[in-house]
């Protein structure tokens, strides 16, 4: 039987499903599993995966393993399931649910060779720790988004902190803030991955690099606002939440799930009011 695994969203999305494709295995240990992605990069060398491609190829993978075939589609979306909804199960749980597959908590796996990790140890060569910073998600529709990036003041105090006595590199896109004494990684994912690997020190937000973190077994310092770890995140890492709401205001979509929020939301009087930065120097120096 084939089994093809139809995932969507974004890049974090798409390493927590690497978990789901563990689980996948152990159910069907003998079908052909062929994963279609908006990132294919992230399964290479997946021992757990047959196939892997392009969601664009997706006529491909018909015509190839269902057409005329014993084929079996797993394409649910998790996000729009009640209890992730009302933050009963997180999103493998309801991934899990969702395909009858059993819940053995399986955390994301990325799988690198040592050829591959020897050649870009090259771009993150320096003679001080490594220190990677990942500080605004992949939403752009308002600049700062509040409801998942980290206050301007958080980084800068954060940056200065730390800058002496190791060399940070910053995961961003292009259209992203650059911060002075900051090194832009903005390479391809696996690429990324080897960083988190070599870096002594974490600071995230809820997006990719806090899930690649858990499959490069690197417990980071996660700063959650809107969105909560007991849905999108890992008890692994050490959570950091936001301070409470000064006031409420009205959201754009359910409480929560707020991933991107325009600042005329911001519930508090001060951008300062959002994080206590202390703390979260101090769950860094603790790495």
């Amino acid at each position: 039987m084939n089994i093809i695994f139809d995932v969507r969203g974004g890049i974090g999305k798409t390493i927590a499903s690497t978990a789901v494709v563990q689980a996948i295995r152990k159910k069907y240990p003998k079908a052909k599993l062929i994963v279609a992605s908006p990132y294919p990069g992230i399964f290479k060398n997946n021992p757990n995966i047959d196939h892997y491609y392009h969601l664009s190829d997706r006529g491909l993978i018909f015509n190839q393993f269902i057409k005329n075939k014993e084929a079996k589609i797993l394409a649910s979306e998790p996000y729009d399931e009640g209890k992730f909804l009302t933050r009963e199960w997180d999103l493998l749980k309801t991934w899990y649910n969702l395909f009858d597959l059993p819940y053995g908590k399986e955390k994301p796996q990325m799988f690198l060779t040592r050829q591959e990790m020897e050649v870009d140890k090259e771009l993150y060569r320096g003679n001080k720790p490594i220190m990677c910073i990942q500080t605004h998600g992949g939403i752009d529709s308002y600049g700062y988004n509040w409801a998942r990036d980290l206050p301007d003041c958080v980084i800068k105090k954060v940056i200065e902190e730390f800058k002496d006595d190791y060399t940070i590199y910053h995961i961003k896109q292009t259209h992203q803030p650059k911060y002075e004494n900051t090194i832009t990684a903005a390479e391809d994912i696996r690429s990324i991955a080897t960083l988190i690997h070599l870096s002594s020190k974490r600071l995230f937000i809820d997006s990719f690099a806090q899930h690649l973190a858990v499959a490069m077994f690197k417990k980071s310092t996660v700063c959650w606002v809107t969105t909560s770890p007991s849905n999108f995140g890992y008890s692994y890492h050490d959570n950091i939440f936001c301070n409470p709401y000064d006031y409420e205001t009205e959201y754009s979509c359910y409480q929560g799930y707020n991933l991107e929020e325009n600042i005329n939301n911001l519930p508090f009087g001060d951008e300062e009011r959002i994080f206590d930065v202390d703390y979260i120097i101090k769950s860094l120096k603790k790495q």
